[in-house]
Formats: structure tokens, C-alpha cells, sequence
């Protein structure tokens, strides 16, 4: 059947007196599987317009799987390398960061806590954790790992977080 749809639809196509689309069984053949939908829909970038074909899509029941179709399948990918070297830390600091785009925080620390509980020094883990933390307003935890981080690796940008949440901490009493 495909290949005659194909067939049938390259010989309408040629044709200039009909209008005629076609889209193919495997969506490979017309389209980058590399683009989000964002991606493909998306002709500025902006912020308003991305925001606009969120609110669209999600009004048209995507999941955010589909909105995210790049992510999820990063995230299989790390899942099979997990299950072969479950103790692999860049893939599951690399997990975390994908949980933590899909807003799923709880799973995305557990991630953060492995790799840390397999080298309590790796410092894109603590980094990660850290800002999570301060995504979510765990600013005293957040501020814990921050100093743990700062102990590592002393870099202007950590001292700014840093400073920022003891701001924070100190504007909240």
C-alpha cells in the first residue's frame, strides 16, 4: 500500500490543475524527526510565539511528549543506557536536567541524589540540584549545595546564586 500511495501521489502532485497534498504513512519521509512541533510550527522564535503554539497545541491535546518530541526521546535514550550502567553519572545528571524540563522535580533530585551518592563531588550534579532547589524555593537547601559547589569549583556566577538566596533569606524575616 505505501509504496502505491506513493506512487499515486507523486503522479498527482505533478499535476497543476488540482490541489493535492499527501502525507506519508512514515512521517520520516516528509519531516525532520530532529524538530519539536514547536519546532516545525515556529517562523520567528520569539518568546510570544512559542508561547502561542504551546498554548495551542495543548489546546489541541498534545501531550507534552509530542510538544517535546526531541526531550522524550533523549530521555529513552538515557533510560536504555540506564538500565545497562545504572550508575552512569552523566546520564542520569542528564535525566535529571530532562526530568526537570518536564516540570517532574521529584524524579529530576532523585537523579541529582544518585549521581551524587555515586561521587559526592560532581559538580554538574551539585550545580543542577542547587539550582533546582532554587527554582522551587528550597532556598536553604539550595544555598547548601551552592556552598558545597563553591568549595569545588569557586566561580563568580556560584557566588551570584549564592548571594542572591541569602537575599532572598534575608527578605524573607
Amino acid at each position: 500500500k505505501t509504496t502505491l500511495l506513493r506512487k499515486i501521489a507523486k503522479k498527482l502532485l505533478a499535476r497543476e490543475d488540482i490541489a493535492v497534498e499527501y502525507m506519508p504513512q512514515n512521517y520520516e519521509e516528509l519531516l525532520d524527526l530532529a524538530m519539536t512541533p514547536i519546532d516545525f510550527l515556529s517562523i520567528t522564535g520569539d518568546k510570544e510565539e512559542i508561547t502561542r503554539l504551546r498554548t495551542f497545541l495543548g489546546s489541541l491535546k498534545y501531550t507534552i511528549d509530542d510538544i517535546c518530541f526531541v526531550h522524550a526521546r533523549i530521555l529513552h535514550i538515557i533510560n536504555q543506557i540506564l538500565e545497562k550502567e545504572n550508575d552512569d553519572v552523566d546520564s542520569l545528571n542528564q535525566k535529571g536536567c530532562i526530568l526537570t524540563f518536564f516540570n517532574e522535580y521529584k524524579k529530576a533530585i532523585e537523579c541529582f541524589d544518585k549521581c551524587l551518592e555515586i561521587d559526592e563531588n560532581y559538580s554538574y550534579a551539585i550545580f543542577n540540584k542547587a539550582f533546582l532547589l532554587r527554582m522551587t524555593n528550597k532556598l536553604e537547601e539550595s544555598l547548601y549545595y551552592f556552598d558545597k559547589l563553591l568549595k569545588i569549583t569557586n566561580t563568580p556566577k556560584i557566588k551570584a546564586y549564592q548571594l542572591e538566596i541569602l537575599d532572598k533569606l534575608h527578605n524573607r524575616q
